[in-house]
């Protein structure tokens, strides 16, 4: 459920992707959120909510590790937020933390906190705190690299092959990695 103060937001489509792919620093890998709220009508006006952060520079632990991990986050060195916050205008979302708690299924329990500006009207203007939480599908790691081999080298730089299935090709042109069923 995405909340923004007082409102509740179900999701119509979430994303958890791992991007391995070229750098300033050589390959590298980012991560991609994305949190689209069913639309609703809130006095007088349709808000349809997203939360999202597509190329996310944080070290996280390998994916089996990842429950109980915690991070506050910050601004990039170019002063980038690591959230944006979507409901009339890309605000960014600051003071955040992400949190990590146990695998289920593939799916693992997920919580984001902030606070963003919606500039709504006076009840909802600036500084609103912003909640996600839910059990989040993990939808696999892609690798921006043409050929397979060279996908499969890459990808074994960062994650543990045994954990997941044979690569497909994705629509950019790489490969997509998705973890074994049973695995998570």
């Amino acid at each position: 459920m995405l909340r923004i103060a007082d409102q509740a937001f179900p999701f119509e489509e979430t994303q958890f992707l791992a991007y391995v792919s070229p750098g300033q620093a050589g390959w590298q890998v980012t991560w991609r959120f994305e949190f689209q709220g069913i639309q609703r009508e809130i006095d007088g006006a349709d808000w349809r909510p997203k939360v999202s952060s597509h190329a996310l520079e944080v070290a996280f632990p390998p994916l089996l590790e990842l429950p109980g991990f915690g991070v506050e986050l910050a601004l990039s060195e170019d002063e980038e937020p690591p959230f944006i916050l979507y409901v009339f205008e890309h605000e960014p979302l600051l003071n955040g933390r992400v949190e990590f708690g146990a695998w289920n299924d593939g799916k693992i329990h997920f919580l984001l906190v902030g606070t963003a500006d919606v500039l709504a009207d006076e009840k909802y203007g600036a500084e609103l705190p912003v909640q996600i939480e839910c059990e989040l599908p993990f939808d696999g790691v892609v690798v921006d690299e043409g050929h397979v081999e060279k996908a499969e080298e890459k990808f074994a730089r960062f994650f543990e092959r045994q954990q997941f299935a044979s690569p497909e090709r994705h629509e950019n042109g790489g490969f997509h990695f998705r973890l074994r069923a049973r695995n998570a």
